[in-house]
């Protein structure tokens, strides 16, 4: 493998972080998902316009109670019950005011079926990345902020992806989000500029302003404000530079190409629509550190930390018939007996020998297994889709 191939590979090592980087030197947070519930109603926090909802008379505030005749389990059984329904179908609501209506329903044949958004507030979703990281869903009426990361050389890289269940454009900026220690004391955000600076020193800011430009012209332009977007190449006034500026020029290139490619920048989400990009952060002292995003009027946060095993206890028995009910590809979270927590996608179950498998995203092999008598307890939890440009977090 040539030099330029090495570099560009190591770029984008794990689909997060555009440092490269021995897989080693990668330290994986958990997003704390605290104790929360799905709320155990749909309550509409949001219509879009034109939608079917609309046009059958459903209303910000109404709660669905029955699809076609059937109780939904809780909120976001109401999302799985309209994806399955027939095109015309009818809901029974409750309107805010008590009244109650049956609406007849002609639901779009793709996604958003129905058009209206169930407010999951309170509700922390974990889930999994399509790079193998944990990741944690919170949501504030008609938005939805989902949050990844990884520390490395250094920096945090967080993945950070936003909803727009709104009515309106919905202007996302990484000045919309901030990050505090375990003190409340806030931590300095890096731009990418800032970042390319710290890594490579001023050749590296350099190679980002190239490939950000590039991108902006083959793009077309994303219609942020001129002073928003970076095209400095200085890194004076910074008191790290050139973190491994040892490293050869193709190495630097490949993740400037990265972070041009990959980063958040200042952007506009239609209705319906998702943004997804990497923000950026030295690494804190100590943990944990919250990051805090602040959008559409909602404040929306997640506490990140080192990777915590699970303290809940499941007997083999138990083991047996959760691996046994799995199918293939769904993503688990395992808690071995000596504490430690891998996270990854089920491949299949040897029940004879009592031995899970697991595919991995790390190491050289690309699976990995676990006997039963070796886990603690296992738990299914949400896998994030690759960079939708819908927001199906919470929308029908």
């Amino acid at each position: 493998m040539g030099a330029m191939n090495r570099a560009a590979g190591a770029a984008i090592l794990l689909g997060l972080a555009g440092c490269a980087a021995p897989r080693q030197d990668i330290r994986r947070l958990t997003p704390a998902t605290e104790d929360s519930r799905i709320p155990s109603e749909c309550k509409i926090a949001s219509v879009l316009r034109d939608s079917p909802a609309q046009r059958a008379g459903l209303e910000t505030g109404d709660t669905i109670q029955t699809v076609n005749g059937v109780v939904p389990k809780n909120a976001e059984d109401v999302s799985d019950l309209i994806g399955k329904a027939p095109e015309a179908t009818t809901l029974a609501v409750t309107a805010a005011s008590g009244q109650t209506k049956n609406l007849a329903v002609t639901l779009n044949k793709t996604r958003p079926r129905l058009g209206a958004v169930c407010d999951f507030s309170g509700w922390r979703k974990p889930g999994l990345t399509s790079a193998g990281n944990e990741s944690v869903t919170v949501f504030g009426g008609p938005i939805s902020f989902t949050a990844s990361g990884i520390f490395e050389k250094k920096l945090a890289f967080m993945r950070v992806r936003v909803g727009n269940n709104t009515n309106d454009n919905l202007s996302v900026d990484p000045a919309q989000f901030a990050a505090y220690d375990a003190g409340k004391n806030p931590l300095p955000m890096l731009t990418p500029h800032q970042v390319m600076c710290f890594l490579f020193g001023e050749k590296g800011a350099q190679y980002l302003n190239a490939r950000h430009q590039q991108k902006q012209t083959m793009d077309g332009d994303t219609g942020a404000p001129a002073e928003a977007q970076e095209t400095s190449s200085s890194c004076a006034g910074m008191t790290t530079v050139g973190h491994v500026s040892g490293a050869d020029v193709q190495y630097a290139q490949a993740n400037a190409d990265y972070l041009a490619k990959e980063s958040l920048w200042p952007t506009t989400v239609k209705p319906g629509e998702t943004v997804d990009g990497l923000i950026y952060l030295e690494e804190p002292a100590a943990l944990p550190f919250t990051l805090s995003a602040s959008l559409a009027g909602y404040n929306l946060a997640v506490t990140f930390g080192e990777i915590q095993g699970s303290t809940k206890v499941m007997s083999i028995d138990e083991l047996s018939d959760f691996f046994n009910a799995e199918k293939k590809g769904a993503p688990l979270r395992i808690t071995t007996k000596k504490g430690r927590v891998f996270v990854g996608k089920f491949l299949q179950y040897d029940d004879d020998n009592e031995r899970a498998w697991f595919q991995s995203n790390s190491g050289l092999l690309n699976s990995v297994s676990y006997p039963l008598k070796s886990i603690r307890s296992a738990e299914s939890i949400d896998q994030v889709p690759e960079k939708p440009t819908t927001a199906t977090d919470h929308i029908d």
